[in-house]
C-alpha cells in the first residue's frame, strides 16, 4: 500500500489538475484518492473539487446496442 502523508496529499491535490494526475503522483487508486479527499473535506480541509467527466449517454446507449459500430 502506498503511504502518503496528509500534508503531501493536500499539496498534491491542490496543485494537480485532474484525479488522474493525483493517482499518478501518489500511487493511490482513483477510489482511494477520492475517498480520502472526501474524508478530509468532511473534517474541514477545503480541498478543491474536480469536474466529473461528461458522459454522452446517447452515444453510450448506441455503443451498447452496436458494439462494433453501425452496420
Amino acid at each position: 500500500m502506498t503511504r502518503v502523508t496528509v500534508e503531501a496529499f493536500v499539496e498534491i491535490w491542490q496543485t494537480s489538475d485532474t484525479l488522474d494526475e493525483i493517482v499518478e503522483k501518489t500511487g493511490l487508486t482513483h477510489r482511494h484518492a477520492s475517498s480520502r479527499a472526501s474524508f478530509y473535506r468532511k473534517n474541514g480541509i477545503p480541498l478543491k473539487m474536480f469536474r466529473r467527466t461528461h458522459l454522452d449517454w446517447e452515444v453510450l446507449v448506441e455503443l451498447a446496442k452496436n458494439p462494433r459500430g453501425p452496420k
